[in-house]
């Protein structure tokens, strides 16, 4: 199937996204998604683009984190819509993703090739700040298959993360910023398949023709994008592992979600480097701040945007700490491991 072809199908794969989201409404709600009082007020990334806008600062790390606070964890008044509580009964055993099949899940953008790939031995190297100080960069590089994410660059922290990248898995939000450097991205490590995802109304033919306007400047640049029955698929998975309709609970699947579906499909063995526990950020006494990514020291802190994306009602937002806890229920199932810092 074209590019073309299966565009002009995905409306009706992807609708509009409505309903609300808990914040904290039930007595089994885990801990990880009550906002410490102790945690600081800070700037968050807006979901949408990518970075934080100044009126994103103004509406959110002052009024939203304020009624957080005001609020605290509710003791399950029963009037949420969406409450989250456990995930769904774990005796259901997840679909087999390694059944899925690449070939018809990617759609070629540069060329007509088809995503054949295959790893033994994976790593998957986060954007957390965790990795800073870790000297993990020659492990990283020696690992069979590196995976990394969005625009994380490996110039000036390879001692800690490492340069080899076999994968990049990018979102619509971060095509721009991966693409206006190509000599970072694509020219310095010829060998990487880009994977690029994002919904219909964001996957426009204007962002094909940048990549490839780059690829055509780069010829042995590799790129993807994820299909339109894929896409439902993965939409499909989160339903089906959380109980939770993501459109009605107004989430964004992230780039992290993606990833380690992705790294299943194609790894027989997966090491994540630098992802935080689920349960991470509702720890006593709470953890050092750290930015999100390690590379923007001065970036919104970590547990603040984990804690704020999981609980928002308004607008679109990761939830990342419930994207763990599936994590977390897969690992046996597909020997992932998790380090720096250890999952326990």
């Amino acid at each position: 199937m074209s590019w073309g072809t299966a565009r002009s199908k995905w409306s009706k794969t992807w609708g509009c996204c409505q309903g609300c989201f808990l914040r904290c409404s039930s007595a089994e709600e885990p801990k990880e998604l009550c906002l410490p009082s102790q945690l600081p007020a800070a700037s968050f990334l807006n979901p949408m683009q990518g970075k934080a806008s100044p009126a994103y600062h103004h509406h959110h790390s002052r009024a939203s984190i304020a009624l957080d606070r005001r609020q605290g964890c509710s003791s399950g008044n029963g009037s949420e819509v969406f409450p989250y509580s456990r995930l769904r009964g774990r005796a259901r055993r997840p679909p087999d993703l390694k059944k899925w099949g690449v070939k018809s899940g990617y759609l070629p953008v540069c060329g007509n090739k088809t995503l054949t790939a295959r790893c033994h031995q994976c790593v998957i190297v986060t954007s957390s700040s965790h990795l800073l100080g870790t000297h993990l960069g020659t492990a990283i590089d020696g690992a069979e298959c590196t995976i990394r994410m969005n625009d994380a660059p490996t110039t000036g922290y390879s001692a800690d993360v490492g340069n080899k990248t076999s994968f990049r898995v990018v979102a619509h939000s971060s095509l721009y910023r991966v693409l206006k450097r190509p000599q970072e991205f694509v020219n310095k490590t010829p060998e990487t398949i880009f994977i690029f995802w994002g919904p219909p109304t964001k996957m426009q033919k204007s962002l094909l023709k940048i990549i490839q306007r780059v690829c055509a400047s780069f010829p042995n640049m590799t790129a993807y994008v994820v299909s339109p029955g894929r896409m439902k698929q993965f939409d499909d998975l989160f339903r089906g592992e959380t109980g939770k309709d993501r459109e009605k609970s107004r989430s964004w699947l992230s780039t992290g979600w993606f990833t380690m579906v992705i790294a299943v499909e194609l790894c027989d063995a997966i090491h994540v480097y630098g992802m935080v526990p689920p349960s991470y950020c509702g720890r006593h006494p709470p953890p050092r701040r750290l930015p999100y990514h390690y590379y923007e020291p001065k970036g919104p802190d970590e547990c603040t945007t984990y804690i704020h994306n999981e609980r928002s009602r308004r607008g679109n937002h990761h939830r990342f700490i419930t994207e763990k806890r599936v994590f977390a229920s897969w690992a046996n199932l597909y020997n992932i491991t998790f380090s720096h810092p250890t999952w326990t």
